[in-house]
């Protein structure tokens, strides 16, 4: 009867296989484009897949960012990475299925980087620090 029982199993087990490995299919990823800032870039494309990851290589190959983001129904996503502070040079972004899969690859270069002002945007501070001005003229003293 066991034996029986276990070849029973064993049947179903070949027979579902199939059915379980055809659905995992990676999804590919198209339509890619981005743009970079010295503190964000977005990252929009299609696929079928439920979910992309997102990731983000300087020129060194060095990881500048990592993150997941989820594809719309319409099977199209628009990520926003923030928070990063990216150097001016060219980046690689490759974009793929959560679930595994190719990774579609672009380039973006970020020409301007934040100047440690604080604006909070990406344009130079001006000189004589965060309130303006200038040092006095030789001979005057400053108040």
């Amino acid at each position: 009867m066991k034996k029986k029982i276990f070849a029973l199993i064993l049947v179903l087990c070949l027979i579902v296989q199939p059915v379980v490995e055809s659905r995992a299919q990676n999804m590919e990823v198209t339509d890619v484009s981005a743009s970079m800032t010295g503190r964000t870039a977005t990252v929009t494309g299609n696929t079928e897949a439920l979910a992309v990851m997102v990731r983000i290589t300087d020129e060194a190959g060095n990881l500048a960012a990592m993150q997941s983001f989820p594809v719309s129904s319409d099977m199209s996503f628009s990520a926003v990475i923030s928070g990063v502070s990216f150097a001016s040079g060219t980046y690689t972004i490759a974009v793929a299925d959560y679930e595994g899969g190719p990774w579609a690859v672009v380039t973006a270069t970020v020409t301007n980087t934040p100047s440690g002002g604080s604006s909070g945007d990406d344009t130079p501070s001006e000189p004589g620090g965060s309130e303006g001005g200038s040092a006095p003229a030789e001979g005057q003293t400053s108040e």
